[in-house]
């Protein structure tokens, strides 16, 4: 049996008590454009915090997700991480996008739709600058969680397929489902799997299909996804996962040139209304 430690079981309670906020917070690590180093966008990542000690998603996501309560997760996330982007106008900038992540535990869920658009629409935020982010587990969606997917990209949200692997690992997912976005795993970025990773970037390339590479760790590499027209990456070459506070110092006031990223903004599937 898997001893639990205290810190985590108390941060478990508190959720399991809807005083997320008591015990989760979020950090954000910037979406750069390879070729003008621009910041168009973060990915919002949980953290937890119990007695002043930082708690990371592998100590308590898990068993969230086994106890059912990782679907209060995914919403506090995403409705934090859009104040913050509101309360900064970032949602303003053509070109900036919101992502997050949701489990297939929490996309299977019945009510999540619901929950998501009723979030969007409270806080009037442009549904076409939010990314959800499929995430790999070893659970499966349903029929439920593949109608909610379907359900999200007709209400204009895009939808990413993170974790993408190997070539096997894309034709797979594509058979589940057809993701807006491909994101390439962080293990891709590394000489021996650069044939896989050309391999899968010339599958998204042959429907227009946008990518974002994680991973991104020196200059060698973003060069390389220069090189593969790549054009949206992450990685601690550029930041590490940050505060909110450092994000709005080092991002928010950064100067963006609107068409910079004419690419990366154009290339949404024509449903969504980034305007």
């Amino acid at each position: 049996m898997i001893t639990v430690p205290d810190d985590v079981k108390t941060l478990l309670k508190k959720v399991s008590e809807n005083a997320a906020e008591e015990v989760l917070y979020i950090l954000l690590q910037p979406f750069m454009d390879v070729h003008h180093t621009h910041c168009v966008g973060a990915e919002a990542l949980v953290r937890g915090r119990v007695s002043g000690k930082t708690l990371f998603p592998n100590q308590f996501i898990e068993l969230m997700e086994q106890n059912g309560d990782i679907c209060k997760v995914g919403v506090f996330v995403l409705e934090r991480g859009l104040q913050y982007a509101l309360d900064n106008n970032l949602h303003l900038r053509p070109t900036f996008y919101m992502s997050f992540n949701f489990s297939p535990v929490e996309l299977n869920n019945a009510a999540i739709v619901t929950e998501i658009s009723a979030i969007i629409s409270r806080l009037n935020y442009p549904v076409g600058k939010i990314i959800i982010e499929v995430t790999e587990t070893t659970i499966e969606l349903t029929e439920q969680g593949l109608a909610n997917i379907n359900r999200l990209q007709r209400l204009g949200v895009v939808v990413a397929r993170d974790d993408i692997k190997s070539l096997q690992d894309f034709f797979a997912r594509e058979a589940e489902f057809c993701a807006d976005v491909i994101k390439l795993d962080y293990s891709l970025m590394n000489d021996s799997n650069f044939p896989e990773a050309e391999a899968i970037i010339t599958e998204c390339h042959k429907t227009s299909r946008p990518i974002i590479a994680e991973g991104i760790e020196n200059e060698a590499h973003k060069q390389w996804l220069q090189d593969h027209d790549v054009t949206v990456c992450q990685g601690y070459f550029y930041s590490p996962p940050i505060e909110l506070d450092a994000f709005s110092r080092r991002y928010v006031n950064q100067l963006v040139c609107d068409n910079a990223c004419g690419r990366w903004n154009c290339l949404w599937h024509a449903g969504n209304n980034a305007d």
